[in-house]
C-alpha cells in the first residue's frame, strides 16, 4: 500500500503559509521547515505499519491455459502470515477474470493445493486466487489464463443416393479446436473447421458413426450417426431401332448396385409414342435379365422407349428411342349413285406403312403405295363393295367400311355448247336420258353459280321431256363459269353442260364535274358494267367505244354545259345510263402576236380571238405591259368593238425590254386573258454619213466612209451610188474605190420600224489625169474616128452631163440626166463634116474632154 497525505492538510499548509507571509519572511521559512518534518514522520509511520500486513500471492497457471474438468496444482506464497494450523481456500473467478461470484474449487493447508476445474465451466479468461480464514490479509490472484473445453462431436447427414452418387456428412464440434476424430471404420483425421462437411460415395447402403474425438484437453464424447441409402440402377440394354406393333421382343438389362432385400421382381414398361413414361404400358415381368415380352398390336406409329423397373426402390435408365410401325388398317368409302354406264371411284384410306396389299370381297389381291387409293368401278347394277383383308410388312391388319354404288338413269346436257348467252335470252335446252325410269318423272333445268357449283342451284324451268325452253334471268351476275344441268323428280345422275358465259346488259354512269379554260381539255369518267366493248353517246353527240372501266373521256368544250350519257350498248344490246358531269368553261380572249415589228411612236394592228361565250361585254381595250411583261400598271393603247384594233405605241415608251400586249374585255364575267409573246420595242432609224476628204486620190484608190446609225439595228442603208448593205454595227466602216471624183451621200436607211432620216456626205477627191483614167472610170466614147454615129457608155454615178463641141467651141450635141449607175446613148453624126471634135463630160463639178475625129 502507498501512503498519501490528506488534501485538506495541504490546503491548510497553503493558507497557513499565506498568513506567515503576511507577518514576515523569516517566520515563514521556519514554519515551512516544521511542517516538512511532520509530514516525513507521518510517512515513515505509515510505511512501518504496511510492512507488517500479511499477504498471499497466487502463482500463475502453467502455460496460461487449463482444461475444464482437469486437476491442476495451485501454488502460492505467504508473507507476514503464520501458516500453522491454517486452512487455505482456492477460488475461481468468472470468465471475465473478476471475483464477483466466488467459486471455491479446493482447500489445503500448504502450497500447492490440488484442485479440479469445474467441467461445466464456460470458456473464457479466468484467474485463481488463494485466500485464508484470517482477516486483514492482502490477496494477489494469478494472471489470466484461458479455460479450455474438452471436445464433443455430433455426426449427421441421413440421405439417399443413386449408385455412383455422393452424399454429404456433417460433424458439429464443441470445445476448442483443432479436433481429431475417428469413425468406427478407423478412418481418422484432424480439422479446425466447424462444422466439418465431407463427401462419401458408398456403393451399398451404409450407416456412419464416430468412434472418438479429442482435442488439446483430451478425449471427448461423440454422438449422432448418418444413414446413406444407396439405390441400385437398372440400365435397359434394348438396342432395337424399328419394330412392328405386336412383335415379340427380348429386353436385356443390367443392375448396378445391390438391393437391400432379395427376391426383387423386374418389369418391362413401354412409353407412349412421344417417349414419355407418364402412363407407361406394362409389357411383362421376370426375376432375371432378359425379359421376353410382346408389344401391343394397337400401337400407333411413333418414337417409343423401353425401361425396366424393380419391385424395390431403384433408378432407371431407359433404352434409346425406337420407331414402332403400326399394323395396317384399311377403310373403304364411296357410297354414291351413278348413271347407267358411268364409272365412279371408291376410296380406300390406309394407316401403317406402305406398301399395302388389300383385297375386295370379290376381287384379286392388289398392292399399292398410294394413300388414299382410288378404285374405278363401273357397275351395271347396284352393288355393295367391302374389303376382305389388308396387310403390310408388319403383317395382317384390320379392315372396315363399305361402299354402295346405286345405278340410276343418267340425264346429260354434256353436248350442249352455249358459248355466250345474254341475260333475258330464251334457250331451247335439249337433253339425253340413258336408262329407264320406272315411274313418270318431271325434269327440271338448273343453273349453277358463277363458279359452276350447284350447291345452291337456280331453277330455270321444268318439263316432261326434252327440250325445255328456259330464259336466263336478267338479275344474274355476268360470269364465265356457269353451267346447266337437268335433274329428275326420281333418282338419277346428271351430267352438266360445258361452262358458258352469261353476259349482262350494259350500264354506264357518268361523273366528273370540272371547270376549265376555253380550249382546255375536261376529263369525264364513265363506269361500265356488263361485257365490253361498250359503245356510248354523250349529250353533245360525241360517240366512242370503250374496252375498259372506268373509262376517261376527254372533251374540249366551247361553252358551259352539263353532260349526260345519251345511250350505251354492248353485245347484249341497249343498256341503262345515269349520272351527269357539269363542265364550266371560262371564256378565253387570245391576243395574237403582231406580224410586224412594234416600235415606239408607231401604230400597230392588234388582232384577237374570243373563245367561248362572253356575257355582258361592251367593248375591248388594248393594253401594253411594262418592260418586264407585267400588267400590274398596264398602259391603254387602243380600244375597239371587234378585231383588229389599231393601237398606238406612245413615243415616250422606253425601247427594249420584254413588252407584251393584251386585249381585255370591258364588263362581263370571268375570262382568261392570253397576251402576246414577249417582244422587243424598237425605234425608227437614223444615219449620218461622213468620211472621205480633200486629199487627192488616184482612180480606184480606197476611201473610207463612216455611217453612224441611231435607232435599233440591224440597219439597211443605200448610198448615192446605189450601194446597199445591212449591218448591226454602229458606226459602220465602208470602203469604196471611186474612179472619178465622187461625193457620197445616203439615199435611205431602214430597220424593222421602217425608213428613217439620213444626212451627211463624204467627198472622194479623185484626180483624173488622162482619158485613160476616164475609161478606167467607166466612161467610153466610140468609135474614134467617128463614122455615122457615136456611142456613149457611162458607168459612173458621178457623171451627169456630156457635150459634143467642134473645134470652134460650139456645142453640137448635149444631154443631162439624174445620177444613175449606167448611162448609154447613140448620137447620129452622119451629117457632121469631117474634122476634129471634142467630147466633154461633167464629173461632179469638173469637166473633162477628149478629142474625137470625124472621117
Amino acid at each position: 500500500m502507498q501512503f498519501e497525505c490528506p488534501k485538506d492538510n495541504i490546503l491548510f499548509l497553503r493558507s497557513y503559509t499565506e498568513r506567515i507571509t503576511f507577518n514576515g519572511k523569516r517566520f515563514m521559512r521556519l514554519s515551512i521547515r516544521v511542517e516538512l518534518v511532520l509530514i516525513l514522520l507521518l510517512v515513515l509511520a505509515k510505511n512501518a505499519l504496511f510492512a507488517q500486513l500479511p499477504t498471499i500471492v497466487t502463482s500463475n497457471v502453467s502455460g496460461g491455459t487449463a482444461c475444464a474438468g482437469a486437476t491442476i496444482p495451485v501454488s502460492f506464497v505467504t508473507s507476514n502470515l503464520t501458516t500453522t494450523n491454517r486452512l487455505f481456500i482456492v477460488q475461481l473467478s468468472n470468465a471475465a477474470g473478476v471475483f464477483t461470484n466466488l467459486t471455491s474449487i479446493g482447500t489445503g493447508t500448504r502450497s500447492p493445493i490440488q484442485v479440479t476445474l469445474p467441467a461445466s465451466t464456460l470458456g473464457g479468461d479466468y484467474r485463481l486466487r488463494v485466500i485464508t480464514d484470517t482477516t486483514g490479509v492482502s490477496y494477489t490472484p494469478s494472471a489470466v489464463f484461458m479455460m479450455l473445453k474438452p471436445p464433443t462431436a455430433f455426426l449427421s447427414g441421413d440421405t439417399s443416393i443413386n449408385v455412383g452418387g455422393t452424399a454429404q456428412l456433417s460433424i458439429a464440434f464443441t470445445g476448442n479446436g483443432p479436433w481429431t476424430y475417428t469413425f468406427t471404420n478407423t478412418n481418422t483425421a484432424t480439422t479446425s473447421l466447424n462444422p466439418l462437411k465431407g463427401l462419401v460415395q458408398p456403393t451399398v447402403s451404409t450407416t456412419y458413426t464416430l468412434q472418438s474425438v479429442t482435442n488439446i484437453c483430451g478425449p471427448g464424447t461423440v454422438s449422432g450417426s448418418a444413414r446413406v441409402t444407396v439405390f441400385p440402377r437398372i440400365t435397359t440394354d434394348f438396342t432395337a431401332t424399328s419394330l412392328c406393333a405386336g412383335a415379340a421382343v427380348t429386353v436385356p438389362f443390367t443392375v448396378t448396385g445391390t438391393f437391400a432385400s432379395p427376391g426383387v421382381t423386374y418389369t418391362a414398361q413401354l412409353s407412349n409414342a412421344a417417349g414419355s413414361f407418364l402412363a407407361p404400358i406394362t409389357l411383362g415381368s421376370g426375376t432375371v435379365s432378359p425379359l421376353n415380352v410382346t408389344l401391343p398390336t394397337n400401337l400407333a406409329a411413333g418414337n417409343y422407349q423401353v425401361r425396366v423397373i424393380a419391385s424395390s426402390v431403384a433408378t432407371y435408365v431407359s433404352s434409346n428411342a425406337f420407331t414402332v410401325k403400326p399394323l395396317p388398317t384399311a377403310t373403304l368409302s364411296g357410297t354414291t349413285a351413278v348413271g347407267i354406264g358411268d364409272t365412279t371411284s371408291l376410296s380406300i384410306a390406309f394407316t401403317g406403312d406402305a406398301p399395302w396389299t388389300y383385297q375386295l370381297a370379290s376381287g384379286p389381291a392388289t398392292t399399292t403405295s398410294t394413300n388414299p387409293t382410288k378404285l374405278v368401278v363401273n357397275p351395271t347394277v347396284t352393288t355393295n363393295y367391302s374389303l376382305m383383308s389388308v396387310s403390310n410388312a408388319c403383317g395382317a391388319g384390320t379392315v372396315s367400311g363399305t361402299a354402295t354404288v346405286t345405278v340410276v338413269p343418267k340425264i346429260s346436257v354434256a353436248d350442249v355448247a352455249l358459248g355466250g348467252v345474254c341475260v333475258g335470252t330464251n334457250i331451247s335446252l335439249p337433253f339425253l336420258v340413258t336408262g329407264t325410269f320406272t315411274t313418270p318423272v318431271t325434269y327440271t333445268v338448273q343453273l349453277s353459280d358463277v363458279a359452276g357449283s350447284f350447291s345452291t342451284p337456280r331453277v330455270l324451268a321444268s318439263g316432261a321431256g326434252s327440250p325445255i325452253t328456259v330464259s336466263i334471268p336478267t338479275n344474274v351476275v355476268a360470269g364465265t363459269g356457269y353451267r346447266l344441268r337437268v335433274v329428275a323428280s326420281a333418282a338419277a345422275s346428271s351430267i352438266n353442260s360445258p361452262a358458258f358465259t352469261i353476259r349482262a346488259r350494259p350500264t354506264a354512269i357518268l361523273s366528273g364535274s370540272s371547270t376549265v379554260n376555253f380550249g382546255e381539255t375536261a376529263s369525264l369518267t364513265l363506269n361500265f358494267t356488263g361485257e365490253n366493248p361498250w359503245t356510248f353517246t354523250l349529250s353533245d353527240g360525241s360517240t366512242a367505244t370503250a374496252t375498259k372501266t372506268p373509262f376517261t373521256v376527254n372533251i374540249i368544250p366551247t361553252q358551259t354545259a352539263t353532260y349526260v350519257v345519251s345511250s350505251v350498248r354492248n353485245v347484249c344490246g341497249e343498256g341503262t345510263t345515269s349520272g351527269s358531269a357539269p363542265v364550266t368553261v371560262i371564256p378565253r380572249l387570245l391576243t395574237e402576236n403582231p406580224s410586224t415589228a412594234i416600235c415606239s411612236g408607231k401604230d400597230v394592228e392588234i388582232k384577237f380571238t374570243v373563245g367561248g361565250v362572253l356575257s355582258g361585254t361592251t367593248g375591248f381595250q388594248v393594253q401594253l405591259s411594262d418592260s418586264l411583261g407585267a400588267f400590274t400598271n398596264p398602259v391603254l393603247i387602243g380600244t375597239g368593238t371587234q378585231s383588229p384594233i389599231i393601237a398606238s405605241i406612245p413615243a415616250t415608251t422606253p425601247v427594249g425590254g420584254s413588252y407584251r400586249i393584251r386585249v381585255v374585255a370591258t364588263g362581263g364575267s370571268a375570262i382568261t386573258l392570253v397576251p402576246t409573246n414577249a417582244f422587243f420595242l424598237g425605234r425608227r432609224p437614223g444615219a449620218v454619213l461622213s468620211g472621205g476628204g480633200t486629199t487627192p486620190l488616184k482612180p480606184g484608190e480606197d476611201v473610207f466612209l463612216v455611217i453612224q446609225f441611231s435607232g435599233d439595228g440591224p440597219w439597211t442603208y443605200t448610198l448615192s451610188d446605189n450601194t446597199t448593205g445591212t449591218t448591226s454595227i454602229s458606226p459602220a466602216l465602208l470602203t469604196v474605190a471611186p474612179q472619178l471624183p465622187t461625193t457620197y451621200t445616203l439615199k435611205s436607211v431602214s430597220n424593222t420600224c421602217g425608213t428613217g432620216n439620213v444626212s451627211g456626205s463624204a467627198f472622194a477627191n479623185v484626180i483624173i489625169t488622162s482619158i485613160a483614167d476616164l475609161i478606167k472610170s467607166g466612161i467610153n466614147f466610140f468609135p474614134n474616128p467617128i463614122a455615122k454615129q457615136l456611142n456613149i457608155s457611162i458607168s459612173s454615178t458621178a457623171t451627169t452631163e456630156w457635150q459634143l463641141v467642134d473645134n470652134q467651141g460650139r456645142i453640137l450635141k448635149s444631154n443631162r440626166w439624174e445620177s444613175r449607175p449606167t448611162y448609154e446613148e447613140t448620137v447620129d453624126t452622119h451629117s457632121f463634116p469631117p474634122g476634129v471634135y471634142f467630147m466633154k463630160v461633167k464629173i461632179n463639178d469638173r469637166w473633162f474632154s477628149t478629142k474625137m475625129v470625124k472621117e
